[in-house]
C-alpha cells in the first residue's frame, strides 16, 4: 500500500511495508518540519494583487505555515485564498488596508481589518474568523454599541449610533446615561427655574443679587440664521449673516414688539460689505436714541443690537474685525484731481483743464449739484489766485481761465464736490504743478486737447512750432482745413487742425494707417472722406481764389490723391490732384488738366493754386512746377475725398499711394507755398 498525504498538513503518512530503510531521512524529517510549520511557521506576502497559497503533498510550501502575514508594503485591498483543507491559520494584517481571506473551496470569506492579528479557520469550503478584533488606534463605531461590562479606551472614540450603558455610574470617571443626567438636573433645579410655558426659544441669565432664577431674567438667545442676500426683517434671538456681494442691503424693519433685553445680530460673514455694498438699518424705531438710518460699510463687521426702551430704541454696536466701533451717516466722497498729476512739470498750456474723479457718496445715493475749484500760489491756500464756486457746469473738470498762469511758476489746486442732499465733501488732496518756460500757442493747444491720447512733449512742441510758424508766415488764416495724418495715433491723424472740435476725417473701407506716416489706399475701395464740401464749407476758398495740396509719401498706382468732381447745376468742374501713369496733374475749379513738370515721386508736397479767374499754378515742394489759364467754373458741392475722388457723390479713381498731410484754403503766393513746404517738412523730419 503506498504512502498518503495527511488531510490538513499534507505530510506523508507511511503505509505498512513502504519505503523500507528510507523512512528516517529525509522523509520523516520533512514530515516533522511540515508539522512544525503548521504550528509555528510564518510566510509574509507583499500584496500587489490577489493571491492564492500553494500546496504540495509531502512538501513544505507557503500554504503550510500557520502565520500568514500581509506585509505593510502591500499597496491595496486584495483577497488571499487558502487551500480547501481543514486548517487553522493566524492572519496578521500589517498593511494599511482591510484584506479578504477566502477558501478555494468557494464558500464564505471573511475580512481581516488593517492592523488585526486574528485566527481564521477553513473547513475546506468556508472561512470563519475569530470573534475578537484588535484595534491599534482610536475607536470609531458607525452604528450603535452596547457595553455589558466594564471597559476603557486609551485613545479617542466615536459612535455613529447610541451607546447603551445599563449601569448607574459609581465613580467620577464613569460614563453616565442621558436619563441619569436628566434626573439629576431636574432634581437639583426643581422649584428654582422659570416655567417652560410661554418661554419658548429663550434662555435664563443668572442674577447674582437674586436667589435662584426668575422669569424677569429670561432673555432671547442668538441662534445662527440662514444667509441673507436681500432686504429682510430680522427676528429677536438670531444672528444673521448678510452677504452684500449682489448690492447694498437695507433691512425692511427692526423686530416688532420687542422687550427690554431682546437681542439680535447682523454680521458680514463673507466680508462683502464696503462703501458701495453696505448694510442699512432703519431708524424708525430708534437706534441709539436717534431716528436716522444707520449704515455700516466696514468689511467683516459684526453689528450687535439690544432693545433698551421705547424712548431710546435699540442699542447698536458695530464691531470691526479689529474690535473698533465704526459706522457713519451718509456723506459725499472726497474727490481727487486726476490731471495734472501731482508734481507735474513742464505744463505748456496756459489754460490747462483740471480733471477730477467721479462723484460718489457713502452710505446713500445723492446727485452732484456743483463743485468748487481753487488754484493758489501757496499750498496752504491763504491766497487764492483764481477759483470758481458753486459751479454747476464744471463739475468734474474746469479750464483755468487765461491770464492767470505765468510761465515757469508752481501752482496748487484742489476741488470739492457738493451733493444735492448731503452737501459739501472734504477738499481733495492738494496737487502741485509747474508751468513750462514757454506756453503753447492757443490753437496748438486746442489741437492737442482733442487728441484722446496726449502726444509726448517733443511732439507737442512740433505741433506748436508748425502752428506758430504758419501764423508767422501769414498762411494759418488762409487755410480752411489742415489734416496732419502723420500722427502718433489714428484718432489724432483725423483731426482738422483748423477746426479741432469740428468734423474729422472719416475712413471708408479701411485705408491703412501707419504711425507718423499717414494713410495708404488699396487702389480699389479704400479712401478718406474729409467731410469738407468746397461750396458749403469754403471760407478762404472761393471760386477764383484757392489752394489745395497733399503730401505724397508713396506714389502707388495711378489714381487721385485728392479730388472732387461736380457735373450738376453748372458746367462740369473739378478740384483734383492725381497721378496719371507717372505724371502728376491737377484741376482747380475747372475742367482743364495742368501737368506738373516734375515726375511722380515719393515724399513730395504737391500743391495746386488758383490766383484769379483765369490763372492757376502748380508747386512741388514749394517750388513752381507748372501753370494754366483755364477759367474758373465753380466750387464743387460734394465733399472732398482723399485717396480717391468724389465723382458726383460716389467714389472712384482710387490710389494705392500713401499720403501724410492735406490742406485746402485760399490762394497762397509763391513765397507762402515755399514757406508752407518748409514748415511741413520741418514737422515731418522731426517725427
Amino acid at each position: 500500500m503506498p504512502s498518503s498525504a495527511s488531510p490538513s498538513v499534507l505530510a506523508e503518512l507511511q503505509a505498512a511495508g513502504e519505503n523500507l530503510n528510507t523512512w528516517g531521512a529525509p522523509r520523516l524529517n520533512t514530515a516533522l518540519s511540515m508539522l512544525e510549520a503548521a504550528g509555528h511557521g510564518l510566510t509574509s506576502h507583499t500584496l500587489t494583487a490577489s493571491k492564492s497559497l500553494t500546496y504540495t503533498n509531502y512538501t513544505a510550501t507557503n500554504g503550510t505555515d500557520y502565520v500568514q502575514k500581509i506585509a505593510a508594503a502591500s499597496d491595496g485591498a486584495y483577497t488571499l485564498t487558502v487551500g480547501g483543507y481543514e486548517r487553522m491559520y493566524l492572519i496578521w494584517n500589517a498593511s494599511s488596508y482591510d484584506q479578504t481571506i477566502a477558501c478555494s473551496g468557494g464558500g464564505d470569506s471573511v475580512t481581516v481589518y488593517a492592523g488585526e492579528v486574528v485566527p481564521v479557520y477553513c473547513d475546506a469550503t468556508n472561512v470563519t474568523r475569530g470573534n475578537g478584533r484588535y484595534i491599534s488606534g482610536d475607536l470609531s463605531v458607525a452604528g450603535g454599541a452596547t457595553f455589558t461590562g466594564a471597559g476603557s479606551f486609551g485613545g479617542a472614540g466615536s459612535f455613529g449610533g447610541q451607546v447603551t450603558i445599563p449601569e448607574t455610574p459609581s465613580a467620577d470617571a464613569s460614563a453616565a446615561s442621558k436619563k441619569y443626567v436628566d434626573d439629576q438636573v431636574l432634581t437639583a433645579s426643581a422649584g428654582n427655574l422659570p416655567a417652560t410655558s410661554g418661554n419658548a426659544n429663550r434662555f435664563v441669565r443668572v442674577n447674582s443679587s437674586a436667589s435662584g432664577y426668575t422669569l424677569s431674567e429670561v432673555r432671547a438667545p442668538v441662534d445662527i440664521a440662514a444667509v441673507q442676500t436681500a432686504a429682510f426683517t430680522p427676528e429677536v434671538g438670531y444672528s444673521y449673516p448678510v452677504d452684500a456681494s449682489g448690492g447694498a442691503i437695507t433691512l425692511t424693519a427692526l423686530p416688532s414688539s420687542p422687550s427690554q433685553g431682546d437681542q439680535f445680530e447682523i454680521h458680514d460673514a463673507n466680508r462683502t460689505w464696503d462703501a458701495t455694498n453696505s448694510a442699512t438699518f432703519p431708524g424708525t424705531d430708534g437706534i441709539n436714541g436717534r431716528s436716522e438710518n444707520q449704515i455700516v460699510t466696514v468689511t467683516g463687521a459684526r453689528v450687535l443690537f439690544e432693545y433698551v426702551s421705547a424712548d431710546y430704541g435699540w442699542e447698536m454696536k458695530v464691531i470691526e474685525p479689529k474690535a473698533r466701533f465704526a459706522y457713519s451717516s451718509p456723506f459725499v466722497n472726497t474727490p481727487s484731481i486726476t490731471y495734472p498729476a501731482d508734481g507735474a512739470t513742464g505744463i505748456q498750456d496756459e489754460t490747462p483743464t483740471l480733471t477730477a474723479s467721479a462723484f460718489g457718496t457713502t452710505n446713500d445715493s445723492d446727485t452732484h449739484a456743483s463743485s468748487d475749484w481753487q488754484v493758489s500760489t501757496s499750498s496752504d491756500f491763504n491766497t487764492i489766485l483764481v477759483q470758481t464756486t458753486d459751479d454747476a457746469t464744471n463739475k468734474t473738470s474746469w479750464e483755468i481761465p487765461s491770464g492767470n498762469l505765468l510761465e515757469s511758476n508752481t501752482y496748487y489746486a484742489r476741488v470739492r464736490y457738493t451733493g444735492t442732499t448731503y452737501g459739501d465733501s472734504e477738499w481733495s488732496d492738494v496737487i502741485s504743478f509747474t508751468t513750462a518756460s514757454a506756453f503753447l500757442d492757443g490753437d496748438a493747444q486746442a489741437i492737442i486737447d482733442q487728441m484722446s491720447a496726449p502726444p509726448a512733449s517733443a511732439r507737442q512742441l512740433l505741433i506748436d512750432d508748425l502752428v506758430t510758424g504758419l501764423k508767422a508766415d501769414g498762411i494759418w488764416t488762409k487755410l480752411d482745413a489742415l489734416w496732419v495724418m502723420a500722427a502718433h495715433s489714428e484718432q489724432a491723424g483725423k483731426i482738422n487742425w483748423k477746426d479741432p472740435t469740428g468734423s474729422a476725417l472719416s475712413t471708408v473701407n479701411s485705408p491703412a494707417f501707419t504711425t507718423d506716416q499717414g494713410y495708404t489706399g488699396d487702389g480699389t475701395s479704400a479712401y478718406l472722406n474729409t467731410n469738407y464740401a468746397p461750396s458749403v464749407d469754403g471760407v478762404s476758398l472761393t471760386q477764383n481764389s484757392g489752394a489745395a495740396g497733399v503730401w505724397v509719401r508713396a506714389t502707388g498706382a495711378s489714381g487721385n490723391y485728392l479730388g472732387v468732381t461736380d457735373r450738376t447745376g453748372v458746367p462740369e468742374h473739378h478740384l483734383r490732384i492725381e497721378n496719371n501713369t507717372g505724371t502728376n496733374r491737377a484741376r482747380f475749379n475747372d475742367v482743364s488738366w495742368v501737368s506738373y513738370a516734375t515726375s511722380s515721386a515719393a515724399n513730395k508736397l504737391l500743391a495746386s493754386n488758383r490766383s484769379s479767374n483765369n490763372a492757376t499754378q502748380l508747386y512741388t515742394n514749394g517750388t513752381s512746377d507748372g501753370s494754366g489759364t483755364a477759367t474758373a467754373i465753380g466750387l464743387p458741392k460734394y465733399a472732398l475725398y482723399l485717396l480717391a475722388q468724389n465723382f458726383d457723390g460716389s467714389p472712384n479713381g482710387y490710389t494705392s499711394g500713401q499720403i501724410s498731410i492735406a490742406f485746402i484754403g485760399g490762394s497762397l503766393t509763391s513765397t507762402e507755398h515755399a514757406n508752407l513746404y518748409s514748415r511741413l517738412n520741418t514737422y515731418m523730419t522731426g517725427l
